[in-house]
């Protein structure tokens, strides 16, 4: 194979792993991290006092969010102006 051409697919292979582990970060950080922060505050809002009825519509959010992970990733990408860029 040439060296140009061997060199063109590395750093293809290279942008799809960089995309790849990106996307997985977006989605574990909608899954796991964002409902994660809506617990804790949860948490401390039922600390002080609140009520489950009060804090049911924070509990949907991050419910939400875990179940809608791959639309909302999705829609990040369908909305991004920003073509990706390429590692050469």
């Amino acid at each position: 194979m040439d060296q140009d051409l061997k060199d063109a697919l590395d750093a293809v292979t290279a942008s799809v792993a960089t995309v790849k582990g990106t996307n997985a970060s977006i989605l574990e950080f909608i899954k796991t991290g964002i409902p994660a922060v809506v617990q804790a505050a949860v948490d401390k809002a039922a600390a002080l006092g609140a009520t489950p009825e009060e804090l049911q519509p924070f509990t949907d959010v991050g419910k939400d969010l875990t179940a809608s992970a791959q639309e909302i990733l999705d829609a990040i990408h369908a909305n991004d102006p920003t073509p990706l860029k390429r590692n050469t």
